[in-house]
């Protein structure tokens, strides 16, 4: 009898094969798991014995399960279900079709039920790419493991459904998996906001091409706002994407309900989290906040309270897009492509620059400014400042006349930011935020005056040369929102007044100096 029964452990946002032998015998009791497995791996002995049990067969009295390869470190409570019946089969108390490959994961109960296990969809993907058409799965990984076309994921409740089914042939009747579409979900959208029209433009400028961006501005003045409906700009996740952000998801705990409507994950982390939490780690490394942003926008609120070590460990992935965790029991690299908002107060009391005065001393200022690092500013592409919105307008009431042509107009500038961005990747490969410095350079790029005016500015500011090659990226997606083959040098302008943190800066300099 040609029976192979395997399962798969993750490494990272991979899966690697793990085949289960069983060897069985009589004499003095005992029931090892070998395989360099960890803690839940070894509990899994308990589990399989009174899921057993409770489903009516008998243990033997020597139970020997090599989990091979016997190198690769294994973790989880996975492998319950494919121990439980490789046990089975070693001990001829079931028996299968003849030369049934059977790749299976999920965690049993103590009466035979199956619960769910993290990296679902991981786990199909393996098991699709070693040739399976097939893979048995707990009920309630089955939603996110159909994800992976190609592979047909059979959910079951109990163990006793699973050996039904190996026996007997007859696959469990499964509950048609529904979930809204991205088209027929109503996002929201900025003019939801109130006022705010140089931000508005700024969101969609950076909404075209990728662009991260800070936005400052006194408390209660609409940032949060902003930030939350960016993702509804956003065209939905193309099939890769969303295979790569649900394998993150699964493997974090659980996929969220606008994932499989195809939209954009949004990661909002408080202020006091730690640099494990935002970039990830633990002595088993786990994806953090970024990682589980990829492919969407991470938003920073009140970005100078965040820890001074997290916000430096954001160097790294806003620059190459993936994150390396190093420990002593592994090292794991996960992607981390990711568009960055953040938003924060020009000032401790919130009130400099806007109509009320501010009560905070220069050194105050300049010390709160300081917070955030010049190498964590230059991989910001925009700034812009933001005023508080005239109350006479908060009050103004809105028909549904209004309210309908408002969603056409968004509608409308989503179709058109889906397109720039398609085009972009047929033009040059990826989005506008990733182009290199000789590219943009490049004649039928840039038009030689756009880039002698920007030297010319950034010479008197002392701009860096990753703050040239961000303007140029901006002045690029202006140029394509507004229809141009080439960077001109008003696209140029424009994207040098979204530097705001810089005037800011020089603005509390020239204080300090009178």
């Amino acid at each position: 009898m040609s029976i192979r029964i395997t399962s798969a452990a993750i490494h990272g946002i991979e899966a690697s094969p793990v085949e289960i032998e069983v060897r069985t015998g009589r004499g003095k009791k005992y029931f090892s798991i070998i395989g360099l497995g960890d803690n839940a791996v070894k509990e899994s002995r308990e589990r399989v014995i009174s899921s057993l049990g409770s489903c009516g067969f008998t243990v033997p009295d020597q139970v020997l399960v090599n989990l091979a390869p016997a190198e690769m470190k294994k973790e989880g409570s996975g492998f319950d279900l494919p121990i439980a019946l490789a046990v089975l089969l070693a001990t001829s108390q079931v028996s299968f079709p003849q030369g049934l490959d059977i790749f299976a994961f999920g965690e049993l109960s103590l009466d035979g039920r199956l619960k769910p296990v993290r990296g679902a969809v991981s786990l199909a993907v393996l098991a699709l790419r070693h040739g399976y058409d097939m893979c048995l799965v707990p009920y309630d990984n089955c939603e996110e493991a159909s994800l992976v076309n190609g592979i047909e994921a059979l959910p079951f409740r109990t163990l006793a459904d699973v050996l039904h089914f190996l026996h007997e042939g007859v696959k469990p009747e499964r509950t048609s998996f529904e979930s809204e579409t991205f088209e027929n979900h109503s996002p929201t959208m900025l003019s939801d906001v109130v006022g705010q029209k140089l931000a508005k433009r700024a969101m969609k400028i950076a909404a075209c091409g990728s662009h991260n961006l800070l936005m400052i501005g006194p408390p209660g003045c609409g940032k949060s706002m902003l930030a939350e409906r960016l993702p509804g700009l956003l065209p939905p996740l193309l099939e890769q994407e969303k295979l790569e952000v649900a394998s993150l998801a699964s493997i974090a705990g659980g996929i969220s309900r606008s994932l499989l409507r195809g939209e954009r994950p949004y990661r909002a982390p408080h202020h006091v989290i730690t640099d494990v939490g935002l970039i990830g780690g633990g002595s088993i490394p786990k994806p953090g906040e970024v990682s589980l942003a990829h492919h969407g926008v991470l938003f920073l609120d009140e970005l100078p309270e965040y820890k001074r070590n997290a916000l430096e460990a954001l160097r790294a992935p806003l620059e190459t897009g993936r994150v390396r965790i190093t420990r002593a029991r592994g090292s794991e690299e996960f992607p981390a492509s990711f568009q960055l908002l953040a938003a924060m107060n020009p000032c401790p009391c919130g009130k400099l620059g806007s109509p009320q005065p501010c009560h905070c001393d220069r050194e105050a200022v300049r010390r709160y400014l300081g917070k955030l690092s010049g190498p964590i500013l230059d991989r910001i592409d925009m700034h812009i400042e933001l005023d508080p919105v005239p109350l006479r307008e908060l009050s103004q009431q809105e028909s549904a006349q209004q309210r309908a042509q408002q969603r056409e107009d968004h509608d409308k500038q989503r179709s058109v930011i889906s397109s720039l961005r398609t085009l972009q990747r047929q033009r040059q490969g990826g989005l506008n935020s990733t182009l290199s410095l000789m590219s943009l350079l490049r004649s039928e790029n840039c038009e030689k005056r756009s880039i002698d005016l920007l030297e010319s500015i950034g010479e008197r500011q002392g701009m860096s040369a990753r703050s040239f090659t961000r303007v140029l990226r901006v002045a690029r997606s202006i140029a394509d929102l507004g229809g141009d083959t080439k960077i001109l040098p008003e696209h140029v302008h424009e994207a040098l007044s979204y530097r705001s943190l810089d005037s800011l800066r020089r603005y509390v300099e020239n204080l300090s100096a009178h």
